[in-house]
């Protein structure tokens, strides 16, 4: 649960970081979506 705590306060309590996660997590989403797409054009 400490380490719970630790990670609420010192990594999401700091904009930035927090910031750069949800900017690499809609890249992710991103790239998951247009490598599906490009799949579905190749069967065409």
């Amino acid at each position: 649960m400490d380490a719970l705590f630790w990670i609420a306060t010192n990594i999401f309590g700091t904009p930035a970081i927090l910031l750069g996660f949800i900017v690499l997590i809609g890249l992710l989403l991103q790239k998951k979506r247009s490598v599906r797409s490009s799949a579905e054009r190749s069967r065409r």
